[in-house]
């Protein structure tokens, strides 16, 4: 039997392996692919906040799964943004939600924001970390 432990250690000693294992399972490759192709169709917080799957797919990817539920809070959090210091994010002392709001950064990039090359580039890697960690869990 392998334990957590020894689990995440193989896991942390060759990252690059993981990752790759990670993306093929069908589901993450599934998700993946949906968020790819339909991410750029965002325009608004609504539009996101509306397609219950790429807003799913986004949450998890930053580990806040446990707040998809909490929709006002996160709507609040987008419409405020990441650079003003008296923001929402960053009053609620966790760096997953600040991490978030950077990424979906609708009050600086406004419709633009979903088509920044980095959106979906820094969701799909965070995805993927997150689900690896949930395997060794």
């Amino acid at each position: 039997m392998t334990t957590t432990l020894s689990s995440y250690l193989s896991i942390a000693n060759d990252l690059t392996k993981w990752r790759t294992i990670t993306a093929k399972s069908p589901a993450v490759a599934l998700q993946t692919t949906y968020f790819k192709a339909n991410i750029g169709k965002v325009r608004t917080i609504d539009d996101l906040m509306k397609n219950t799957r790429l807003f799913n797919f986004a949450m998890t990817a930053f580990g806040l799964s446990d707040k998809i539920g909490a929709k006002a809070l996160m709507r609040k959090v987008l419409e405020q943004g990441a650079t003003n210091s008296r923001a929402l994010a960053n009053t609620l002392n966790d760096p997953r939600i600040v991490a978030f709001a950077k990424t979906f950064d609708f009050v600086t990039h406004g419709q633009d924001t979903t088509a920044r090359p980095e959106v979906v580039a820094d969701v799909t890697a965070v995805r993927l970390r997150i689900k690896q960690i949930q395997l060794v869990s």
